[in-house]
């Protein structure tokens, strides 16, 4: 089995935003020595963000989780992605918000950090 790198991002309402993250993110060069998995939370009453914001291109190796939390606050939705990435058996979790997008070497970055830390 591959180690498990997890992206961790928490959204509420910023969907515009969600979608500039997650195309940044789909840009990265895949690293065919880990399995990537990216886990969104959706923190609202009620889910708000539509499959279509978080679905990747078709040659897109990442896989995808849209998860909803309904109890308000950053906090839960942290630990609601902390939650999932576990279950996920994920050796690293890298977080980023959903107001910003990553550069084109980000996710090889971490993980030359990884391997070198």
């Amino acid at each position: 089995m591959k180690p498990v790198i997890a992206i961790g991002i928490c959204t509420r309402q910023r969907n515009a935003l969600l979608r500039r993250l997650l195309e940044s993110i789909w840009e990265q060069t895949a690293d065919d020595r880990y399995d990537l998995k990216v886990i969104v939370v959706d923190n609202n009453d009620i889910p708000t963000v539509p499959r279509d914001i978080v679905a990747p291109p078709s040659t897109h190796v990442f896989e995808m989780r849209l998860v909803h939390e309904p109890n308000a606050g950053l906090v839960n939705a942290r630990n609601r992605v902390l939650d999932i990435a576990t279950e996920l058996n994920a050796e690293w979790l890298i977080g980023v918000d959903d107001d910003e997008w990553v550069a084109a070497d980000w996710l090889s970055g971490y993980i030359t950090a990884f391997e070198t830390l």
